[in-house]
């Protein structure tokens, strides 16, 4: 996905914000078969919360981390209470990232490395295949490291570079090359975006259903998740697309419309003239169904997304 560095925080700050007001069902449904809104909820923790690095540690970073980073092509921004090195994949179509950052006010370091999209795949990698265990590691829990000196944050930091070069390139590079990890493209969405009624009348042609029923609407989307073999390829990821234009129409029939994010080439369900209120990406729906191996059902998450719809348009109506 291309989009910058800032609308992908500032996305994540209006996630969250969401997440605070709204009951909790609303995220918990799309971070289910979202996997895109997962990730940046698991980004969030480390944006900044009123914590300002200290100056040291980002000179040990520039040091220790930035040429190491730059020489596999990531570029480096930073924050002011930590930084991001981000590399993308234009052949892939995916990005991925790495977060140091420094809770100064609680005394340890976060790390965290993410590869996304992916859906055969957390997200955020699991740190036991990147981190490299060694005797005197400062005090840890998960992804944190605790210090009590700048002698501290020099070894955490000195870990942290040992460890992407021993193991953390190629275990992000493992889930990016997976041939099995299909995931949508930008001409996918592009192709959904002008043409979601005719995939949608293919969907109704064959399964025959009341799109205003919900049960019978998502029984026979369930259905053809059911019936898809396997993984999604290169080869039949194109006969998803008639239930993904199925998904969408089950929420722009109940007042949601696809709309196209020209920043990321993406095309979602949101409220009527709101590109902020998302409410479902069909396609992560869909694909997380289907390439988690069919163990999430597309009912639990649609109709918690739907109420996540109805939440924002009797908002509207409240407002006019």
């Amino acid at each position: 996905m291309n989009f910058s560095i800032s609308y992908r925080c500032f996305s994540i700050l209006i996630i969250v914000k969401l997440y605070q007001v709204q009951s909790s069902f609303v995220i918990m449904a799309a971070s289910k078969q979202n996997n895109w809104i997962l990730y940046r909820l698991s980004a969030s923790n480390i944006v900044n919360r009123g914590n300002i690095m200290n100056k040291e540690t980002t000179a040990i970073i520039k040091q220790q981390m930035v040429p190491l980073m730059e020489e596999h092509g990531f570029s480096c921004t930073f924050y002011s209470d930590g930084c991001c090195f981000e590399r993308k994949s234009m052949e892939q179509e995916k990005t991925q990232l790495v977060w140091i950052t420094d809770f100064k006010n609680q005394s340890y370091v976060q790390f965290q490395a993410n590869t996304f999209p992916t859906f055969l795949y957390s997200p955020t990698i699991d740190l036991e295949k990147i981190i490299v265990k060694e005797e005197k590691m400062p005090k840890r829990l998960k992804g944190k490291w605790f210090y009590k000196t700048c002698e501290d944050v020099e070894r955490i930091i000195e870990i942290f570079a040992k460890s992407m070069k021993l193991r953390g390139f190629k275990a992000m590079d493992t889930i990016l090359n997976d041939s099995r990890d299909i995931c949508p493209k930008s001409a996918d969405y592009e192709e959904m975006y002008h043409n979601h009624e005719k995939y949608a009348e293919e969907f109704h042609a064959r399964y025959k259903y009341d799109p205003l029923n919900t049960e019978a609407s998502l029984a026979a989307i369930q259905k053809a998740i059911d019936e898809f073999p396997g993984y999604i390829t290169n080869e039949n990821h194109l006969e998803l697309f008639p239930v993904i234009a199925a998904y969408g129409e089950f929420f722009v029939v109940r007042g949601g419309e696809w709309v196209w994010y020209e920043d990321s080439h993406t095309a979602k369900i949101t409220v009527p003239k709101s590109k902020i209120n998302t409410i479902s990406n069909p396609f992560g729906a869909i694909y997380s169904c289907i390439q988690n191996h069919k163990s999430a059902k597309i009912k639990e998450a649609a109709l918690m997304n739907l109420r996540n719809l109805e939440y924002f348009l009797q908002k509207a109506k409240e407002i006019t």
